[in-house]
Order: structure tokens, then C-alpha cells, then sequence
């Protein structure tokens, strides 16, 4: 995903399958919540905010490089279109 120039540098997988490596790694699942939604709207609100002001100073832009743009393009979409969810995960050792 955006941090993946390549797909040898994505490791997404799904939901399910992100649990079991988990706790297949020992961890206990305390709190799992599905953020997409939130991600969704804060997606719209921050391409729109861009689009009338432009990039800040300092954001992911900066650390991400020049492709920044293309990948939160891509993110964006990848969102909209329903093909990738976000979560939001603790788990503990």
C-alpha cells in the first residue's frame, strides 16, 4: 500500500488471516476495530483540503518522496472501492 513501490513490498493480508499471525506469534487480541469508514472520510476531507491549499510544510509527502502523490491516489481508491479495510489493533504479549 502506499508505502509499497512494488508488490514484493506489500505484505497486506486479511482480517482473519492478520489475527491468526498474531496470535501465532503469542500476542492476545485485546481490542479490534475496523477504522475504514473513519479512513474513508478523512481521505475525502484531506484530498479536498489539498486540492484548495496544497501540500503542507511537513507531512507524509516529505517522508514518502516524490510518488507520494500517486500512492495516496492509490490508497484513496483502494478505500473507496472496498478493496483494502483499516484497523485499528491492540494486542498484547
Amino acid at each position: 500500500m502506499p508505502w509499497a513501490r512494488t508488490p514484493d513490498t506489500s505484505f497486506l493480508v486479511q482480517p482473519g488471516e492478520l489475527r491468526r499471525l498474531l496470535e501465532d506469534a503469542g500476542l492476545t487480541v485485546s481490542d479490534w476495530s475496523d477504522t475504514t469508514e473513519a479512513a474513508r472520510a478523512w481521505f475525502v476531507t484531506l484530498v479536498e483540503k489539498i486540492r484548495k491549499e496544497g501540500f503542507p510544510p511537513l507531512g507524509f509527502h516529505v517522508l514518502m518522496g516524490a510518488d507520494f502523490q500517486a500512492m495516496a491516489q492509490n490508497q484513496g481508491r483502494n478505500l473507496q472501492e472496498g478493496r483494502i479495510v483499516l484497523g485499528q489493533i491492540v494486542a498484547r504479549k
